[in-house]
């Protein structure tokens, strides 16, 4: 299993980064297009692919529509509609060609934590598989054999596996199983954000799951034996003392031994930088903000490349 990371999410590669990044293990770096996709900016989408093109250990995971799949329009926001992402597929795709990267080392991946996007998507798991199927329809058109990783569910619970929370209250649909029945390609990869709850360790399942492999039981139950899958997300923050940086180090270690044992491909954590605030958005990273390293570097190290 290859490990990956979240970086650079709107902001400029540093060449120190990709070296600390390889230190660890690194070689897949997951890192959000959406800022280029409804105005096409392709001189931006460029950029940001040129700097992945010296590196040649890192594959470069695009994340198309990225955020909550939506974008300012005047005064209030809209979704990223199925032809702009796919536009903006094909002009990842053509900057590749241009700038040198090989397509082998770029993976387009459509969307972020489709059901609790912007409503358009949260509310129509169907759209959700119309977009993938846009954005592999134009790809493959490109001449693109590479992986196409379908919108993300943000974590492995009944909002998105379906089921019931407690034994009293109505079994839920789920997102993920919806969206898979709205027709996904065989060739398209599932990926699936994981999280726990609250202070939760990272031993406890969600509720309505008995333990961790059920959860990952529920999904290889919808989206079948042999379908390609992906963690696109995973990790745990310090955020006001919840955790120690030991514990976060040993429920990722738990975790990337969890996801190998499963045929995962690629287990991606969240995310590269702590920020300057005490909160949980801010406290995910494997590195401070002082630049100094977390424990949990230690585990990657271990287990990366």
């Amino acid at each position: 299993m290859r490990i990956g990371i979240n970086a650079f999410f709107g902001d400029p590669a540093p060449e120190p980064d990709f070296a600390f990044l390889a230190s660890l293990g690194v070689s897949v770096i997951r890192t959000d297009f959406s800022r280029y996709v409804v105005s096409l900016d392709v001189e931006g989408i460029h950029a940001r692919v040129r700097e992945f093109v010296p590196h040649e250990d890192m594959t470069l995971m695009a994340l198309i529509c990225g955020g909550h799949m939506d974008c300012e329009d005047g005064s209030s926001r809209r979704r990223i509609e199925p032809y702009e992402a796919a536009e903006a597929a094909v002009a990842i795709l053509r900057a590749a060609e241009v700038e040198g990267l090989p397509f082998e080392r770029l993976q387009l991946h459509i969307g972020n934590e489709a059901d609790l996007a912007h409503p358009g998507y949260a509310e129509r798991p169907e759209d959700a598989a119309t977009l993938t199927n846009a954005v592999r329809t134009a790809a493959r058109a490109w001449g693109f054999t590479g992986d196409v990783i379908a919108p993300s569910v943000s974590n492995l619970n009944v909002r998105a596996l379906g089921g019931r929370e407690r034994f009293w209250e109505r079994s839920r649909p789920g997102y993920l199983p919806q969206m898979m029945a709205a027709g996904l390609p065989p060739d398209v990869i599932v990926a699936v954000h994981r999280y726990p709850d609250g202070g939760e360790d990272h031993l406890d399942a969600h509720a309505g799951f008995r333990s961790r492999a059920a959860e990952w039981d529920r999904l290889r139950a919808i989206i079948g034996p042999d379908r390609r899958v992906i963690v696109t997300e995973c990790g745990y923050h310090t955020a006001q003392g919840e955790r120690t940086d030991e514990a976060v180090a040993d429920g990722v270690a738990w975790d990337l031994d969890f996801y190998a044992q499963r045929g995962v491909e690629v287990a991606t954590i969240f995310q590269i930088n702590d920020g300057p605030e005490d909160t949980m958005e801010h406290r995910y990273g494997v590195r401070r903000l002082d630049g100094t390293e977390k424990a949990v570097c230690l585990v990657l190290r271990a287990r990366g490349d």
